[in-house]
């Protein structure tokens, strides 16, 4: 935080671009949705027309990049840069200040020189994420842009990189213990109702992208059982939100964080036992996967399915698409209710299997591809 501190007092030395309201800035990620979240609260703060937005996860038409004042790329592939290469010279050339996190295709690509301090402190607000940040970034943004008017620019403020997270809870919980005494009070499900774990990365909790998990953890209580959403990576870190006491009492595992498994990931699976369903979202539209003929692009099968099936997980299931925002180019995660049905349903039989006596149950082979699944121990039996 030190760090961010100095970072924060430097840039605030640097003299800004001048020119007039509004500033005209230029967001380029997938991850979006927040953005205008964070624009609504900027506003209220700060009154309208000061910015001028546009946020898309593929990048403006050259005349909005050519006119920016500020242009931030974040986490976008080298596509992108390649294709607005010239453009962004132009925008450059003019006085904007380019911001690329991270900044190695940009100087591949574009070869501009780029304040290195303040590329730090625009990216540091993104890395905790969260409402408050980014309203902070917007008013950074718009300090370093040329805005006209003097506005107070908050430091980036540390929020947590793992946690458990809940919809009913404002603030996410550090420990597993400290969530389950919240839970329990809640009464959203029975007491002593078997408990499923939900394995998100962090970047969905702190960009809000949470539509597609939030329909899983009320399909879950609405039929009696419990959720623990732990976001964070990598697995061997979690041990606190996975534990109380040494022990995991959860019975099943959903995990959406698996497309970059290492050896400590399986091992931590491992120990504890469990099984793990792989679930995943398309970067399409519904309309777009409900079309296809693959149901997931051949590019990210090693992602998606290989990895995550290395560390140990069967049945990949599809669970969302990704849908434009109306009159924004903000792009969100929304679930496909049938598959997250269908997730529910598989969690529910593997419940149903474990408790029942061996000589019960009926061995099985399925091989599935696809939209489908692959597992041993079949519960539909």
């Amino acid at each position: 935080m030190k760090l961010y501190l100095l970072i924060f007092l430097s840039v605030l030395l640097v003299p800004l671009v001048q020119g007039k309201d509004p500033v005209r800035v230029v967001i380029v990620t997938r991850d979006s949705c927040i953005v205008h979240q964070a624009y609504e609260r900027f506003e209220r703060n700060y009154g309208p027309g000061l910015l001028k937005l546009s946020i898309s996860d593929t990048g403006p038409g050259a005349r909005v990049i050519r006119q920016a004042n500020v242009i931030f790329p974040y986490y976008v592939g080298p596509k992108f840069y390649e294709r607005v290469a010239a453009d962004v010279r132009t925008a450059a050339a003019g006085g904007a200040v380019v911001l690329p996190e991270p900044r190695g295709n940009a100087d591949r690509y574009w070869k501009l020189p780029i304040d290195e301090a303040v590329r730090r402190k625009a990216a540091s607000y993104w890395k905790f994420g969260g409402p408050d940040n980014l309203t902070s970034f917007l008013t950074f943004v718009y300090r370093v842009g040329g805005g006209e008017k003097k506005l107070r620019v908050s430091p980036p403020a540390a929020l947590p990189v793992a946690g458990i997270y809940h919809p009913d809870s404002a603030t996410p919980f550090l420990s597993l213990r400290q969530y389950l005494d919240w839970y329990r009070k809640q009464s959203l499900v029975p007491e002593n109702s078997p408990l499923v774990g939900i394995l998100i990365y962090s970047t969905q909790y702190k960009f809000h992208d949470l539509a597609h998990v939030n329909a899983l953890i009320r399909g879950l209580e609405k039929r009696g059982i419990g959720a623990v959403t732990v976001f964070g990576w990598p697995l061997n870190s979690l041990r606190n939100l996975l534990e109380v006491d040494g022990k995991c009492p959860l019975r099943l595992l959903f995990a959406f964080n698996l497309g970059f498994t290492r050896d400590a990931d399986v091992e931590v699976l491992k120990s504890y036992g469990l099984h793990v369903i792989n679930l995943f979202t398309s970067r399409h539209s519904a309309a777009v996967w409900r079309n296809s003929t693959r149901g997931v692009d051949p590019d990210r099968l090693p992602m998606v399915v290989g990895s995550p099936e290395r560390a140990g997980a069967t049945e990949p299931i599809l669970v969302a698409t990704r849908e434009r925002v109306p009159g924004t180019g903000a792009v969100r995660t929304i679930p496909v209710r049938e598959r997250v049905e269908m997730a529910i349903q598989r969690a529910q039989r593997w419940l149903t299997l474990q408790d029942k006596p061996n000589r019960e149950k009926r061995r099985s082979e399925e091989r599935r591809v696809g939209k489908e699944c692959r597992s041993r121990w079949s519960p539909d039996h």
